[in-house]
Protein backbone atom coordinates (compact mmCIF):
# COMPACT_ATOMS: atom_id res chain seq x y z
CA UNK A 1 0.00 0.00 0.00
CA UNK A 2 1.27 3.42 -1.38
CA UNK A 3 2.06 6.35 1.03
CA UNK A 4 -0.56 8.22 -0.67
CA UNK A 5 -3.28 5.44 0.07
CA UNK A 6 -2.34 5.66 3.55
CA UNK A 7 -3.12 8.68 3.92
CA UNK A 8 -6.32 9.07 1.73
CA UNK A 9 -7.45 6.51 4.54
CA UNK A 10 -6.67 8.61 7.58
CA UNK A 11 -8.17 11.30 5.93
CA UNK A 12 -11.33 9.91 5.25
CA UNK A 13 -11.30 8.18 8.57
CA UNK A 14 -10.75 11.76 10.26
CA UNK A 15 -13.76 13.33 8.36
CA UNK A 16 -15.83 10.37 9.19
CA UNK A 17 -14.94 10.36 13.15
CA UNK A 18 -15.29 14.33 12.79
CA UNK A 19 -17.96 13.91 15.93
CA UNK A 20 -15.51 12.74 18.33
CA UNK A 21 -13.80 16.15 18.50
CA UNK A 22 -16.89 17.70 18.59
CA UNK A 23 -17.14 16.05 22.17
CA UNK A 24 -13.84 17.71 23.53
CA UNK A 25 -15.50 20.87 22.06
CA UNK A 26 -18.14 20.74 24.39
CA UNK A 27 -16.29 19.36 27.09
CA UNK A 28 -13.12 22.12 27.34
CA UNK A 29 -15.14 25.22 27.73
CA UNK A 30 -16.39 23.78 30.75
CA UNK A 31 -13.72 22.46 32.58
CA UNK A 32 -12.68 24.71 35.29
CA UNK A 33 -8.51 23.89 34.94
CA UNK A 34 -6.97 23.33 31.96
CA UNK A 35 -3.57 23.36 30.19
CA UNK A 36 -2.92 25.67 26.99
CA UNK A 37 0.15 25.62 24.95
CA UNK A 38 1.33 26.36 20.94
CA UNK A 39 3.94 25.15 18.93
CA UNK A 40 5.43 26.09 15.20
CA UNK A 41 3.38 23.69 12.27
CA UNK A 42 3.95 24.07 8.65
CA UNK A 43 1.36 23.58 5.75
CA UNK A 44 2.23 23.89 2.42
CA UNK A 45 5.06 25.48 3.24
CA UNK A 46 2.80 28.02 4.91
CA UNK A 47 3.74 29.07 8.62
CA UNK A 48 0.75 27.74 11.34
CA UNK A 49 0.84 27.18 14.93
CA UNK A 50 -0.66 23.76 16.33
CA UNK A 51 -2.41 24.55 19.67
CA UNK A 52 -3.29 22.14 22.51
CA UNK A 53 -5.89 22.39 25.34
CA UNK A 54 -4.98 19.29 27.58
CA UNK A 55 -6.10 17.76 31.21
CA UNK A 56 -5.42 14.55 32.56
CA UNK A 57 -8.47 13.32 30.96
CA UNK A 58 -7.88 14.63 27.57
CA UNK A 59 -6.05 16.39 24.81
CA UNK A 60 -7.57 18.89 22.08
CA UNK A 61 -5.32 20.39 19.26
CA UNK A 62 -6.21 22.45 16.52
CA UNK A 63 -3.48 24.29 13.91
CA UNK A 64 -4.54 27.68 12.80
CA UNK A 65 -2.72 30.48 11.20
CA UNK A 66 -2.88 32.65 13.62
CA UNK A 67 -1.02 32.86 17.21
CA UNK A 68 -3.24 35.27 18.84
CA UNK A 69 -5.68 34.81 21.72
CA UNK A 70 -8.33 34.59 18.94
CA UNK A 71 -7.99 31.47 19.08
CA UNK A 72 -7.95 30.95 22.76
CA UNK A 73 -11.50 32.45 22.58
CA UNK A 74 -13.10 29.83 19.82
CA UNK A 75 -11.23 27.09 22.21
CA UNK A 76 -12.78 27.92 25.62
CA UNK A 77 -15.20 31.19 24.81
CA UNK A 78 -14.68 34.04 27.90
CA UNK A 79 -15.92 31.88 31.21
CA UNK A 80 -13.88 32.16 33.71
CA UNK A 81 -11.43 29.12 34.24
CA UNK A 82 -7.93 28.73 35.74
CA UNK A 83 -5.36 28.12 32.09
CA UNK A 84 -1.82 26.70 32.84
CA UNK A 85 0.31 28.26 30.45
CA UNK A 86 3.55 30.14 29.70
CA UNK A 87 3.75 34.07 29.76
CA UNK A 88 2.69 34.77 25.68
CA UNK A 89 1.19 37.76 25.16
CA UNK A 90 -2.04 36.18 23.73
CA UNK A 91 -2.58 34.85 27.26
CA UNK A 92 -1.91 37.70 29.29
CA UNK A 93 -4.52 39.91 26.53
CA UNK A 94 -7.21 37.15 27.89
CA UNK A 95 -8.03 39.11 31.22
CA UNK A 96 -10.93 37.56 31.46
CA UNK A 97 -8.92 33.95 32.57
CA UNK A 98 -7.53 32.83 35.88
CA UNK A 99 -3.94 32.89 35.06
CA UNK A 100 -1.04 30.10 36.25
CA UNK A 101 2.03 31.17 34.84
CA UNK A 102 4.73 28.04 34.55
CA UNK A 103 7.45 28.77 36.52
CA UNK A 104 9.31 26.05 34.93
CA UNK A 105 10.10 29.18 31.96
CA UNK A 106 10.32 31.69 34.51
CA UNK A 107 12.96 29.54 36.45
CA UNK A 108 14.83 29.00 33.48
CA UNK A 109 14.69 32.94 32.13
CA UNK A 110 16.67 33.33 35.63
CA UNK A 111 19.39 30.41 34.99
CA UNK A 112 19.55 31.73 31.33
CA UNK A 113 20.33 35.47 32.69
CA UNK A 114 22.70 33.97 35.16
CA UNK A 115 24.58 31.79 33.04
CA UNK A 116 24.76 34.35 30.47
CA UNK A 117 26.56 36.59 32.58
CA UNK A 118 27.08 35.84 36.01
CA UNK A 119 27.03 38.31 38.94
CA UNK A 120 26.76 38.17 42.70
CA UNK A 121 22.94 39.62 41.89
CA UNK A 122 21.53 37.28 39.42
CA UNK A 123 23.12 33.82 41.01
CA UNK A 124 21.31 35.02 44.02
CA UNK A 125 18.17 35.91 42.34
CA UNK A 126 18.14 32.52 40.97
CA UNK A 127 18.33 30.66 44.02
CA UNK A 128 16.18 32.75 45.45
CA UNK A 129 13.59 32.40 43.31
CA UNK A 130 14.26 28.41 43.16
CA UNK A 131 13.86 27.98 46.73
CA UNK A 132 10.40 30.37 46.82
CA UNK A 133 9.31 27.75 44.45
CA UNK A 134 10.37 24.29 46.24
CA UNK A 135 8.60 25.93 49.10
CA UNK A 136 5.30 26.89 47.53
CA UNK A 137 4.98 23.11 46.03
CA UNK A 138 5.67 22.20 49.32
CA UNK A 139 3.00 24.48 50.99
CA UNK A 140 0.36 23.51 48.47
CA UNK A 141 -0.25 19.97 49.67
CA UNK A 142 -0.05 21.37 53.48
CA UNK A 143 -3.60 22.07 55.26
CA UNK A 144 -5.41 23.40 57.92
CA UNK A 145 -3.69 26.42 59.87
CA UNK A 146 -0.43 25.28 59.14
CA UNK A 147 -0.74 25.40 54.98
CA UNK A 148 -1.93 28.92 55.75
CA UNK A 149 0.88 30.06 57.21
CA UNK A 150 3.11 28.34 55.11
CA UNK A 151 1.36 30.04 51.96
CA UNK A 152 1.35 33.51 53.67
CA UNK A 153 5.09 33.18 54.31
CA UNK A 154 5.68 32.52 50.31
CA UNK A 155 3.59 35.37 49.23
CA UNK A 156 6.00 37.62 51.84
CA UNK A 157 8.93 36.06 50.38
CA UNK A 158 8.00 36.81 47.05
CA UNK A 159 7.27 39.81 47.82
CA UNK A 160 10.53 40.54 48.79
CA UNK A 161 12.22 39.19 45.95
CA UNK A 162 10.28 41.30 43.15
CA UNK A 163 10.96 44.62 45.58
CA UNK A 164 14.89 44.14 46.37
CA UNK A 165 16.77 47.52 45.63
CA UNK A 166 20.09 45.20 45.38
CA UNK A 167 18.89 44.06 41.66
CA UNK A 168 18.19 47.79 40.60
CA UNK A 169 20.58 48.66 37.93
CA UNK A 170 20.38 44.89 36.21
CA UNK A 171 17.47 45.77 33.08
CA UNK A 172 17.20 41.64 33.04
CA UNK A 173 16.60 41.24 36.87
CA UNK A 174 14.31 44.17 36.89
CA UNK A 175 12.59 42.59 33.98
CA UNK A 176 11.86 39.86 36.28
CA UNK A 177 10.61 41.65 39.33
CA UNK A 178 8.24 43.32 36.79
CA UNK A 179 6.70 40.54 35.77
CA UNK A 180 6.33 39.32 39.62
CA UNK A 181 5.28 42.47 40.57
CA UNK A 182 2.52 42.44 37.79
CA UNK A 183 1.38 38.76 37.67
CA UNK A 184 1.92 37.65 41.94
CA UNK A 185 -0.92 36.30 41.75
CA UNK A 186 -0.42 34.40 38.69
CA UNK A 187 2.31 32.25 39.93
CA UNK A 188 0.97 32.30 43.31
CA UNK A 189 -2.35 30.53 41.88
CA UNK A 190 -1.54 26.52 42.74
CA UNK A 191 -0.36 27.38 45.80
CA UNK A 192 -3.95 27.11 47.43
CA UNK A 193 -5.16 24.93 44.92
CA UNK A 194 -4.80 21.43 44.89
CA UNK A 195 -5.99 21.14 41.69
CA UNK A 196 -3.50 23.64 39.64
CA UNK A 197 0.13 22.75 38.37
CA UNK A 198 2.34 24.88 39.09
CA UNK A 199 4.21 24.47 35.48
CA UNK A 200 3.08 23.91 32.26
CA UNK A 201 5.05 20.41 31.70
CA UNK A 202 1.27 18.33 30.83
CA UNK A 203 1.19 20.54 27.91
CA UNK A 204 4.67 20.24 26.63
CA UNK A 205 4.48 16.33 26.94
CA UNK A 206 1.94 15.94 24.76
CA UNK A 207 3.08 18.46 22.42
CA UNK A 208 6.36 16.37 22.24
CA UNK A 209 4.86 14.06 20.00
CA UNK A 210 4.27 16.42 17.29
CA UNK A 211 8.14 17.94 17.88
CA UNK A 212 9.76 15.12 17.22
CA UNK A 213 7.49 14.55 14.04
CA UNK A 214 8.31 18.43 12.96
CA UNK A 215 11.94 17.64 13.46
CA UNK A 216 11.82 14.53 11.38
CA UNK A 217 9.76 15.34 8.07
CA UNK A 218 7.19 18.23 6.07
CA UNK A 219 4.11 18.86 8.03
CA UNK A 220 0.72 18.90 6.47
CA UNK A 221 0.37 19.53 2.65
CA UNK A 222 -2.93 20.64 2.58
CA UNK A 223 -5.86 21.97 4.67
CA UNK A 224 -7.38 19.14 4.69
CA UNK A 225 -4.76 17.13 6.00
CA UNK A 226 -3.84 20.06 9.06
CA UNK A 227 -7.13 18.81 10.18
CA UNK A 228 -7.01 15.08 9.97
CA UNK A 229 -3.41 15.39 11.77
CA UNK A 230 -4.86 17.99 14.67
CA UNK A 231 -7.90 15.40 14.78
CA UNK A 232 -5.63 12.17 14.69
CA UNK A 233 -3.24 13.92 17.76
CA UNK A 234 -7.07 14.67 19.58
CA UNK A 235 -8.43 11.61 19.44
CA UNK A 236 -4.81 8.96 20.06
CA UNK A 237 -3.99 10.94 23.06
CA UNK A 238 -7.76 11.16 24.19
CA UNK A 239 -7.81 7.67 24.51
CA UNK A 240 -4.68 7.06 25.82
CA UNK A 241 -5.59 9.03 28.91
CA UNK A 242 -8.92 7.57 29.32
CA UNK A 243 -7.51 3.21 29.08
CA UNK A 244 -9.02 3.21 25.85
CA UNK A 245 -7.88 1.12 23.03
CA UNK A 246 -7.69 2.74 19.52
CA UNK A 247 -8.40 0.08 17.30
CA UNK A 248 -12.31 -1.49 18.98
CA UNK A 249 -13.24 2.36 19.32
CA UNK A 250 -12.56 2.95 15.56
CA UNK A 251 -14.47 -0.42 14.79
CA UNK A 252 -17.23 1.02 16.62
CA UNK A 253 -17.08 4.56 15.94
CA UNK A 254 -17.14 3.38 11.71
CA UNK A 255 -20.19 1.03 12.59
CA UNK A 256 -21.93 3.78 13.85
CA UNK A 257 -20.97 6.04 11.25
CA UNK A 258 -22.57 3.71 8.83
CA UNK A 259 -25.26 3.54 10.67
CA UNK A 260 -26.41 7.07 11.54
CA UNK A 261 -26.13 6.39 14.92
CA UNK A 262 -24.20 7.97 17.40
CA UNK A 263 -20.52 7.75 17.79
CA UNK A 264 -19.24 6.10 21.32
CA UNK A 265 -17.72 8.65 23.64
CA UNK A 266 -14.03 9.36 24.03
CA UNK A 267 -14.20 9.27 27.65
CA UNK A 268 -14.69 6.24 29.94
CA UNK A 269 -17.57 5.65 31.97
CA UNK A 270 -17.80 6.95 35.59
CA UNK A 271 -20.61 5.52 36.84
CA UNK A 272 -20.02 6.75 40.44
CA UNK A 273 -18.70 10.55 39.06
CA UNK A 274 -20.33 13.02 37.12
CA UNK A 275 -18.13 15.98 37.41
CA UNK A 276 -16.11 17.08 34.03
CA UNK A 277 -12.28 16.33 33.64
CA UNK A 278 -9.77 18.60 35.02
Amino acid sequence: MSGGAIAQICLRTAQRTVAAEQELQEVAPRTRVVHMDETTWWTSGVLHYLWLVATAAFSWFRVDPRRSHAVIVELLGKGARIVISDYYSAYRACTWLLHQWCWAQLIRDAKRIAELCPTVERLEFRDRLSAIYKAAVEAQSREGPEGEQARRVICQRLGKLRGCLRYAGDPELERLQRRLHQEVYGYLAFVGDPEVAPDNNRAERDLRPAVLLRKRRFQTRSDAGEVAFAHWMSLTQTLRKQGLELEPWLRQALAAYWQGTPLPSMFAPEPHSSSLPN
